[in-house]
């Protein structure tokens, strides 16, 4: 579901996070704005630079989806061209796509009609080991090594105690509500909510103001799914991937508001790209204030 994708990324781009340094095998990264191009209306799950002429790009996926091929192709393309207007033959974007399920993905690392040197990372977490994410200090970290490979029950209720031991409520809620949450990618829901029960912080976890993104990310994927669902009920295509792209980074009551337009007034599909259009539009004057579109910052 998408609320998965949210919380994974919201905790991969915590500042606290390892994971994608990890994973991109770089001891340093600077997180950028996730817009791909303002003209395009698209975002991307995570972008960094590394130095001046090296970034990454990563994209999460909790479905198997075969045309990722052609949405991290397109990505790498409009991504080029973010950074350097396609003028600069130096410059590297380095892509992995990570995926959280636990089914057989068939996702490949490349694209057959590109061929070599187009390529990217495919990474699926639940065949994959990453010690290192054991090892942090930061909660999102050890939450993400869970959905790594060969997690026993043992793993998941000692990080449940030791979210526990936090001194900041904030990240203790925040931190039960999204291992519970993530907990359902490897069936192990109904041990988590055992624990907490045992624990007394079942029903004040359901109740705590602390975990209101992840809520908020839930509620935002709730909104998708019922325009899908209308969508095939009025006898239309679901909604294509790039659609959801585009509807999951909007605020909370943007999507809501695209959904009652779509479901209760009949608007057309192509409100989605104008609704995320609008909104990139809004934010371009605070974000081309701090970044060029070179990457480098105002007098650079």
């Amino acid at each position: 579901m998408a609320y998965y994708d949210a919380i994974f990324k919201d905790l991969m781009n915590d500042e606290r996070s390892c994971f994608v340094p990890v994973i991109a095998d770089e001891e340093e990264i600077q997180p950028l704005a996730t817009h791909a191009g303002w003209a395009t209306g698209r975002s991307v799950d995570f972008f960094a630079r590394v130095h001046e002429s090296k970034y990454v790009h990563l994209e999460v996926q909790t479905r198997v989806d075969r045309t990722m091929k052609w949405r991290m192709a397109n990505y790498f393309s409009i991504l080029h061209h973010r950074v350097h207007k396609w003028k600069k033959e130096s410059i590297e974007i380095d892509q992995y796509l990570v995926y959280l399920g636990s089914e057989p993905s068939s996702m490949t690392s490349g694209h057959p009609r590109f061929g070599l040197p187009y390529a990217f990372n495919v990474i699926d977490l639940y065949k994959t080991q990453i010690p290192m994410l054991e090892m942090s200090e930061f909660y999102g970290d050890r939450i993400i090594s869970l959905l790594t490979e060969g997690k026993a029950d043992e793993a998941w209720l000692d990080e449940v105690g030791i979210i526990c031991t936090l001194q900041d409520e904030a990240d203790k809620m925040e931190g039960l509500f999204y291992i519970r949450e993530l907990a359902a990618l490897r069936g192990k829901t109904m041990l988590i909510d055992n624990q907490l029960a045992e624990l007394g912080l079942y029903e004040a976890l359901k109740n705590n103001p602390f975990t209101a993104k992840a809520a908020v990310a839930h509620e935002i994927a709730v909104h998708i799914r019922n325009i899908d669902e209308f969508l095939i009920a009025s006898g239309l295509s679901g909604l294509s991937a790039d659609e959801r792209d585009l509807l999951e980074p909007l605020p909370l009551d943007e999507v809501k508001q695209v959904m009652q337009r779509m479901t209760w007034h009949g608007e057309d599909r192509s409100l989605i790209n104008a609704s995320a259009a609008a909104f990139h539009n809004y934010l371009r004057t605070d974000e081309d204030d701090d970044e060029h579109s070179d990457g480098t910052s105002p007098g650079n």
